[in-house]
Formats: structure tokens, sequence, C-alpha cells
């Protein structure tokens, strides 16, 4: 009797992660053509509306990122994230139409290599610890020149050479 009650509540347990997780991927589904932008200085207010969060973003893209369509991308959506604080500016959360212009933004990333400028795709915080998780096998993988990438419908899992890369296994590769 104690061992059935046992396997149930561990059919039940494992049922919850499995929903957790999935409700975690639509979430993740949901957020695809955000970014987040952090150290974006913010501009003094200017009257009761306060700071023009678009046209920062706007000039943003077009000045450190240089992408030259920085003036007429469509975004749903634009706005600081979080009270301000002291002199660490609040990271901007944007919400583009289209997810091209997302994969065009990110592409550019490397741009801001020697700046405190940075920008990452908005995931659930869960993830994002999973996916930390996970990075010394990635960075290990990118190291070496081996090809590596996340899941973008399973974005805490990431794939070297095709294959899927168990999660809390330290791997070592050859060549």
């Amino acid at each position: 009797m104690l061992a059935e009650l046992d396997h149930k509540e561990q059919k039940i347990n494992n049922k919850l992660k499995e929903l957790t997780t999935k409700d975690l991927y639509l979430e993740a589904y949901s957020r695809r053509e955000n970014i987040k932008f952090n150290y974006i200085p913010e501009t003094p207010s200017s009257g009761e509306n306060g700071e023009n969060t678009e046209a920062v973003l706007r000039a943003f893209l077009e000045k450190e990122l240089g992408y030259a369509d920085g003036s007429t991308v469509e975004i749903q959506r634009v706005h600081r994230l979080g009270k301000t604080r002291n002199e660490t500016p609040r990271p901007i959360l944007a919400r583009f139409l289209r997810s091209k212009d997302v994969e065009k933004i990110l592409s550019l990333g490397s741009r801001l290599k020697g700046t405190n400028f940075q920008m990452f795709r908005d995931l659930p915080q869960e993830l994002v610890d999973r996916r930390r998780a996970q990075m010394e096998n990635y960075k290990y993988a990118k190291r070496n020149g081996i090809p590596v990438s996340f899941s973008r419908s399973k974005p805490d899992q990431f794939y070297i050479r095709g294959k899927l890369c168990p999660p809390g296994q330290i791997l070592r590769f050859d060549g």
C-alpha cells in the first residue's frame, strides 16, 4: 500500500514537472519578439510624461548597433523595468512587431563588445537559470569550435553537433 502511494506521488510529481516545463516554454514563446536592453542611460524627464523610452531605444539601435532601420522598425511596446535607482539605469524591455527584426538586432550584438551595453532575449528567470547551469558545456564547445546552439522551442536545451546535450553532465569532446 505504501509503495503504491509512493509510486502515485512520483507520477504526480513527474507530471507536475512536465507541465511546469511546458508552461515555461509557452511563456518563452510568447516573449519571442522581446529584447531586454541593459545599461542604456536614462534621459532626464521632460514634463509630466517622463522619458520618451522609444526614442531613446531607436537612437541606441542606430548609434550603438548601427541598425539602419532603427528609426522605422515597428515596436509594439517599450518601457523601462522597475523603479528608478540611484546610478544604474533601469533596463529597457522592447517588444518588436516582427521576429525578423528581433533576429537582425540580436545578430548585431557583437558590436556591443567593449561597451557596458547588453541585450538579451527576454526569457523567464527559471529558463535563464536552467541555461546558466549548462553554460560550462556550452562555452567549452564554443571555445573549441564545435557547432552548438540552444533550441528555440525548448530554450533550456542545447544541441552539440545536432545532438541533445544532457543537462547536468560535464562533457569533454574529442576534436
